[in-house]
């Protein structure tokens, strides 16, 4: 049966009887209709393997050099780019809980109360504000000492009293108790990346820098980035990210460890400390340098606070090249992809289950999963032509089949 022949005479017998004086045409009005209910739920035939404009098709960027593009966004448009589109683009806050009426000690404020700590150490001593990795590799390291008990409990009482007034917050109460937690990351970084326990040579802390994209066509792409700290290690210059959430793995042995680090690194989550490294090895004069995660979490097993990548490792250099490379490409191309399903399987990530912003997603839809799961199998047999439709494609596959390899 043809559904908008019916809904035509439908809503032209309605306007008749209601006395509708709208100048629209029924048919073509029915027609647009049809082809809404189609994209929503489309009926068996080749609807179900072509993804249409609700499926995270926006307009093109352009060239990401167009704007200041940080890695931590090429990170975010990987694990689910709809996600992505809605806070950092449309600026998207979660719904509020109707039973949150108290403050909590959120990942967000305990993480700006732990960096803006470990940035006052050492910024305490540094001789003048260094901002540029650049500026401050040529300037050289300063020793940094630990600071006192007393100098350091003041310390975090004070950034603890800041991130929480951020937030609106000016209870004493709540401030005691995030300064206590705060406390014992500050701690763990001191063990970590103080090795004499008293002193450390720091370049700078909270550095802008910049590493250039390999394209198959044109010149390299910039991609901006911040490091946490900088230091003198003993295999040169050590670009430093502090983590105070989940570590990338809990594995038990060093090997799998470093296996599941590499694989998100190819899926495009982990890719600062890779952007760190790369970085510091584009400028002129830096021949060794590692970039580091280092994870603060108290209920982080020793095993799993340290993730590094030396700069001679040319398989993780390859992997960030084209994981960035890859991610640029979809930004540019204006596609965000929904990650309603993972790849070859029919059930959605987990990630779905704690994101902020599902209610704005397709996620649960029973339909939409198997929508995706079809095209991504017949893309796999057919795969797009360069483009919007290649670039999402190669983007939600990207270090998950080897079909993502251009």
């Amino acid at each position: 049966w043809d559904g908008a022949s019916i809904r035509s005479d439908a809503l032209a017998e309605a306007r008749r009887r209601l006395g509708n004086d709208c100048t629209c045409d029924a048919a073509q009005l029915a027609s647009l209709q049809r082809a809404v209910l189609d994209e929503i739920e489309p009926r068996p035939g080749p609807g179900r393997t072509r993804l249409g404009p609700y499926w995270g098709f926006i307009l093109p960027s352009g060239s990401p050099d167009d704007e200041r593009l940080y890695v931590t966004r090429l990170e975010a448009l990987a694990r689910c780019g709809w996600q992505a589109f809605l806070r950092k683009s449309l600026g998207l806050e979660p719904m509020p809980d109707a039973l949150g009426a108290l403050p909590a000690l959120s990942p967000l404020l305990h993480g700006n109360a732990v960096h803006g700590v470990l940035e006052r150490i050492v910024s305490e001593t540094l001789p003048e504000r260094r901002r540029d990795l650049a500026e401050a590799l040529e300037a050289g390291p300063v020793e940094v000492a630990w600071p006192d008990e007393r100098t350091l409990e003041t310390w975090v009482q004070e950034e603890a009293a800041r991130a929480a007034a951020e937030e609106g917050i000016r209870s004493g109460a709540f401030i005691r108790a995030l300064a206590a937690r705060v406390r014992g990351d500050v701690e763990r970084a001191r063990s970590l990346a103080w090795p004499d326990g008293d002193a450390a040579r720091v370049f700078g802390v909270e550095l802008q820098g910049t590493v250039l994209i390999s394209r198959d066509e044109g010149a390299p792409r910039p991609l901006h980035f911040r490091v946490d700290a900088v230091d003198a290690g003993p295999g040169g210059v050590q670009l430093t990210d502090y983590k105070t959430g989940n570590p990338i793995s809990l594995a038990k042995t060093p090997k799998t460890r470093a296996k599941h680090f590499a694989a998100a690194m190819e899926r495009g989550e982990s890719l600062q400390a890779a952007a760190y490294v790369q970085g510091a090895l584009q400028l002129t004069g830096i021949e060794r340098a590692s970039g580091r995660f280092l994870f603060l979490g108290a209920s982080t097993p020793e095993t799993s606070r340290h993730f590094e990548v030396a700069g001679e490792d040319a398989d993780l250099a390859a992997a960030f090249q084209l994981a960035a490379s890859t991610a640029l490409d979809a930004f540019a191309a204006g596609v965000r992809p929904p990650r309603l399903t993972e790849v070859g399987k029919d059930a959605e990530p987990r990630s779905c289950q704690y994101c902020e912003v599902s209610e704005a997603c397709s996620r649960g839809d029973s339909g939409a999963r198997a929508r995706l799961r079809d095209w991504l199998a017949h893309r796999a047999e057919d795969p797009p032509k360069p483009g919007a439709e290649d670039a999402y494609y190669r983007l939600y596959t990207l270090g998950r089949t080897g079909r993502a390899d251009r």
